[in-house]
């Protein structure tokens, strides 16, 4: 399937187009032109030969011009994607012009000596990237990638070989190698490369019979050879052919654009991990840029029919974004937006409704939080409780059997029949006991002296024995009782001397009250 990309630079006096068509491996470029503003808006004359199906690719890739771009060098002590994007974040906050929230950046990487990871960032602000996008927009094409232009892009990669303006940057980590060639100080090639370093540890691996992660050890931090148990020396055979394959596939790049012995090219390496460098050092050593042996292989070519020395003078930076966009884009505004600002959250509201966003979300997650922690406290609160009414059962009925669940139930029959044996009801009555001795105790008459000696309070009634002075005094504390409203009757059940002392005893049968 043949592939057709469409690169479009804006210049100050005019736009400069390239399309190049893809086969398998082969790129032709299949149309060069440059068309002058003449005073007209660059959305118009995109308009125009998008109309006349100049260009009739509407899928772009483009670049922003140097002077809408703010570059940041910044050395960081680790190489992890993550851990970069999140100190990019603060760091570039502190130094930009704008807001954080306005700001649009993305960023190449560059592992130098020692560990240190070099980043180059390419800032803009949000408002700069809408109204370029907007320019294509209304011409009628839709943009995939923005990146930035490759004479900044070369400046920046020039810094690096200490100011050189013809160079080779190639950069390599796990998923990825990638080669730019450098000349006057403007990019001329960049493209993918086959060949990656996860090639190299997957097949490392297979060969060893071990995981990726110990073949990433021993790819990078190497073994004791004395005590190691691995086959170092088929180990050493597989990187090297490995390596060697992408020496070749650096050198087909150099040839397919006429590059070899008679230029003398400093190659820039740069890589994700500290363990790439003795890679990309191995690969600078292998190639050197001199060809000796590689002949040049014809399905890796740029189509010659166009005259390179003009297209390099007028094109090459458009041919730069067609690159790009057939090689995929590394360096891309569009999917650029610092991370905390990169969610529809955020990018559905504007200025103080972001922070508003924010903070309303901060809200309800500690709310959510809150209520999970309440919901588990009240769990274990109920547990607790439950296990002190299974022992507060076990305890007031030890014969009982316990029936889980209904511990409480049947403590409350338990209670009820106690109550029911306690209690004077009849009909329904809630008088208590305290209530009938309280009434007693107020209707003892005042001259006589009496004790009582058994008292039985049942639903048949109450039951009263006791003992007073003389039979005069069972009389006076009978008619007493009669008066109380808690009793419908008063009635002695019996009365005699004590043979033991000059006392009577006297038993008092009494009705509760309906």
């Amino acid at each position: 399937m043949i592939k057709k990309v469409t690169g479009i630079e804006i210049g100050e006096d005019s736009i400069k187009v390239v399309a190049l068509a893809q086969s398998g491996r082969q790129i032709t470029v299949s149309r060069f032109a440059e068309y002058p503003l003449n005073g007209e808006e660059p959305c118009q004359v995109l308009a125009k030969l998008v109309k006349e199906e100049i260009i009739n690719n509407k899928v772009v890739y483009t670049g922003l011009p140097l002077d809408q771009v703010i570059l940041r060098e910044t050395s960081l002590p680790f190489s992890d994607r993550k851990r970069i994007d999140r100190t990019l974040m603060h760091s570039l906050s502190d130094s930009m012009p704008f807001l954080v929230n306005d700001a649009v950046y993305t960023y190449q990487l560059m592992v130098t000596a020692d560990k240190q990871t070099k980043v180059i960032s390419f800032l803009t602000h949000r408002e700069k990237l809408e109204t370029f996008r907007q320019i294509f927009s209304e011409g009628g094409l839709g943009v995939r990638a923005i990146s930035v232009d490759s004479v900044s892009m070369a400046k920046v990669l020039g810094s690096l070989s200490g100011g050189e303006s013809s160079y080779i940057s190639l950069h390599l980590d796990l998923n990825r190698t990638s080669i730019s060639i450098v000349e006057d100080k403007k990019v001329l090639y960049a493209r993918k490369l086959n060949t990656k370093v996860n090639d190299i540890l997957i097949a490392l691996a297979k060969e060893l019979s071990v995981s990726e992660g110990e073949a990433g050890k021993i790819l990078f931090s190497g073994v004791d050879k004395e005590q190691s148990s691995y086959d170092l020396e088929k180990a050493t055979k597989i990187v090297k052919t490995r390596l060697d394959q992408l020496i070749r596939e650096v050198e087909l790049s150099l040839k397919s654009f006429g590059l070899g012995p008679e230029k003398e090219y400093n190659i820039i390496t740069s890589g994700e991990g500290a363990g790439v460098k003795g890679l990309l050092e191995y690969v600078q050593a292998g190639t050197g840029c001199r060809i000796t042996s590689a002949e040049l292989d014809d399905s890796l070519e740029i189509d010659n029919t166009i005259n390179k020395d003009e297209l390099t003078k007028k094109g090459m930076v458009a041919l730069g974004y067609a690159l790009m966009g057939i090689d995929g884009a590394t360096i891309n505004f569009i999917k650029g937006e610092l991370p905390l600002f990169a969610s529809p959250l955020f990018k559905s509201f504007y200025g103080q409704r972001k922070l508003l966003a924010v903070a309303t979300a901060i809200v309800l997650i500690l709310y959510t939080v809150s209520l999970l922690v309440d919901v588990n406290f009240q769990k274990k609160r109920y547990l607790g409780l439950k296990d002190q009414i299974t022992s507060i059962f076990k305890l007031t009925l030890p014969d009982a059997r316990v029936i889980s669940g209904k511990e409480e139930a049947l403590l409350n029959a338990a209670l009820n029949t106690l109550d029911e044996k306690a209690s004077v009801l009849s009909g329904g009555t809630n008088v208590k006991v305290v209530d009938i001795l309280r009434e007693i105790t107020r209707a003892a008459p005042e001259n006589v002296s009496f004790n009582i000696t058994r008292m039985r309070i049942g639903k048949d009634g109450i039951r009263i024995t006791g003992e007073t002075a003389n039979y005069d005094g069972v009389e006076k504390i009978k008619q007493n009782l009669k008066r109380v409203s808690l009793f419908s009757s008063v009635d002695v059940g019996g009365a005699k001397t004590s043979k033991l002392q000059n006392i009577v005893e006297f038993q008092l049968n009494i009705k509760m009250t309906r």
